[in-house]
């Protein structure tokens, strides 16, 4: 389970890499030598597509991979069932048929592509369907992203469409406006010589640096809902918290079922709705407030944890705690 985390922490720090270029060099486009007034139209929509396209092969990759790890739970016909087939582009089928000489059929085997297909720009609603494919449902309610400059900024030159920036709306429909907005601005791009309205350079920062924190959130959704998903096939209960030391950042675990591991183990924090909600790292182990390096057949140890999520729940009293099998 340790290597399907790092996995998919993986593609999101490749994502990350190549949005920092962007934003390295959106920098260099501020400097005085630069020659972004004299370019202005071709670097700027050159700027706008490779955010996107970095965005939707991230997503799409995310996705595969939730595909790949759950692929034994989910029938062949539910995946075709909701993907857009009549609107399969060649691109996608090239590399995805071939002929049963013996039974005369064409064989579509589920590569990426075809997975993965949706036949629409992603958006947050078009990410959630993708996602559910695969039995993994997305919540976007808890992110939060505490620049509001963006809505601003993308409501100036999105002015022919109607999408809802309000302060007052939640973060799951802001963060769903904002990437719809993105989206639209960066169609009428593609598909008009015309630009009326530029954004200026540090809100184009600002959207790149939206789409860092926001694909973060989504990764680490991901992970949890993913092991969610495998709990059975690959993780263990071994106890419950009985004690958290919030200061202290530990936690006393009641161990009901004796399991050997030490500190290179994640431990895996389960709500009462059966949820993962937290991933800790182990930074030392207790017993009788003496540390020790790898638990045998005590039952009632301390581990002091580091959080491995930016976005998770705080262990408390009573929650579950799993182990790779």
């Amino acid at each position: 389970m340790k290597n399907i985390i790092d996995d998919f922490l993986l593609i999101y720090q490749t994502f990350h890499n190549e949005l920092q270029k962007v934003i390295s060099f959106i920098d260099e486009q501020k400097k005085p030598d630069s020659k972004y007034s004299q370019y202005r139209e071709l670097i700027y929509t050159s700027i706008i597509s490779r955010t996107y396209s970095l965005w939707e092969d991230y997503i799409k990759t995310l996705a595969y991979k939730s595909y790949v790890l759950g692929k034994d739970k989910i029938s062949d016909d539910e995946i075709l069932s909701a993907i857009p087939v009549h609107e399969f582009p060649s691109y996608a089928l090239k590399d995805s048929i071939s002929f049963d000489s013996t039974n005369q059929k064409l064989i579509l085997s589920l590569s990426k592509d075809i997975c993965t297909f949706t036949g629409k720009n992603i958006d947050l609603t078009i990410l959630a369907r993708l996602f559910k494919r695969f039995k993994i449902n997305i919540d976007l309610s808890n992110f939060n992203n505490p620049s509001t400059a963006v809505s601003f900024s993308l409501d100036t030159v999105v002015t022919d469409k109607t999408i809802n920036f309000q302060e007052n709306l939640d973060n799951e429909n802001k963060a769903k406006n904002i990437v719809k907005a993105f989206i639209f601005l960066r169609n009428s791009l593609s598909h008009s010589n015309d630009i009326v309205t530029f954004l200026n350079l540090d809100s184009l920062s600002m959207i790149v640096n939206y789409f860092v924190d926001l694909s973060n959130y989504i990764c680490e959704e991901v992970i949890k809902k993913t092991i969610t998903f495998l709990k059975t096939d690959y993780l263990k209960r071994i106890g419950t918290i009985s004690r958290h030391l919030t200061n202290l950042k530990v936690i006393v675990i009641d161990i009901t079922t004796i399991t050997p591991f030490d500190k290179s183990y994640y431990l895996y924090m389960f709500n009462n709705e059966d949820a993962c909600v937290s991933i800790l790292k182990i930074n030392a182990i207790q017993v009788n407030k003496q540390e020790i390096e790898k638990i045998e057949m005590q039952t009632d140890i301390g581990i002091n944890y580091q959080p491995l999520l930016k976005n998770s729940e705080t262990p408390g009293q009573h929650k579950d705690i799993y182990l790779a099998a």
